[in-house]
């Protein structure tokens, strides 16, 4: 029916490029599996008169790896072997983080209004795309992001051209 009025009303044709140009745009989703982890903020070391940058939470680093891992082999299981979207090419990416409900949830508590900052978990995400889905996280000129409960935990990631 819908495609009937709109070949009446003459925007089939051009809704229809429309469609065949969003089909063409890449798109990749990947779960990264385990407990989402923030991006904890870098604290700078002496060793043997050097410095050196590390990450002041030690939950970082496996979820950060599986997060790389997890891309990696999403961007190669759709064909690609390089970086998908090349230097400037804006990107929209959206991202859902799945903690285990607490043992005892307060009463009328649904979403975990609790750290960690949706926003610190992003920043994990998105650096541990860099180089591998986009040449720099500064291309995501689209970021949506939400924490719910649900199991297994893990983390749910869509990339996409906003072109």
């Amino acid at each position: 029916m819908l495609n009937i009025l709109l070949r009446v009303s003459g925007l089939g044709n051009r809704l229809s490029r429309v469609v065949q140009n969003l089909e063409c745009m890449p798109k990749l989703s990947f779960v990264v599996l385990g407990k989402p982890a923030p991006q904890g903020s870098m604290r700078a070391i002496v060793v043997k008169g050097k410095a050196r940058l590390i990450s002041q939470l030690k939950t970082t680093m496996p979820f950060r790896q599986q997060a790389g891992w997890s891309s990696l082999t999403a961007r190669a299981e759709a064909g690609y072997h390089e970086v998908m979207f090349g230097a400037h090419v804006p990107i929209f990416v959206t991202c859902a983080f799945y903690f285990a409900p607490p043992k005892k949830m307060p009463k009328g508590r649904k979403y975990p209004a609790v750290p960690p900052d949706c926003d610190k978990l992003c920043r994990l995400i998105l650096d541990s795309m860099k180089h591998v889905i986009y040449t720099d996280d500064g291309q995501v000129v689209n970021l949506m992001a939400k924490k719910r409960y649900g199991l297994p935990e893990r983390a749910e990631v869509t990339v996409e051209s906003v072109e």
